[in-house]
């Protein structure tokens, strides 16, 4: 293939962004909730009714917990679906012979929600 022909899949600053938010925005989540679970003393509700129950102490324990822990369902919820959404698209794409043009009828009905 020619260098032509992969324009536009490989964008160094897009991977390198991801990489770099990906890592921040785990850091600025798991270090105060990390933080407050231990400063809350949570280890043993986690040892005792599992993490899940772990992870909703942590969360009641902030200011406004029970909006934090209806978003924190909200995004469990979501999460997961954009994700498994983009990489149904991303297999589909990748599948087809036209990368330029749309995907075949049969390939996104097999991959459609």
């Amino acid at each position: 293939m020619r260098r032509e022909d992969l324009q536009g899949t490989h964008h160094p600053g897009m991977i390198a962004g991801m990489f770099v938010a990906g890592s921040v925005g785990c850091w600025g989540a798991f270090t105060p909730l990390g933080n407050t679970a231990m400063f809350c003393q949570i280890a043993d509700i986690v040892w005792t009714q599992g993490n899940v129950a772990g992870t909703m102490a942590a969360l009641s324990q902030l200011p406004l917990g029970t909006v934090v822990l209806a978003v924190f369902v909200l995004l469990v919820v979501l999460f997961p679906a954009t994700t498994l959404d983009s990489s149904a698209y991303t297999m589909v794409a990748v599948a087809s012979a036209e990368l330029g043009g749309p995907s075949s009828r049969r390939q996104a009905a097999f991959v459609a929600p």
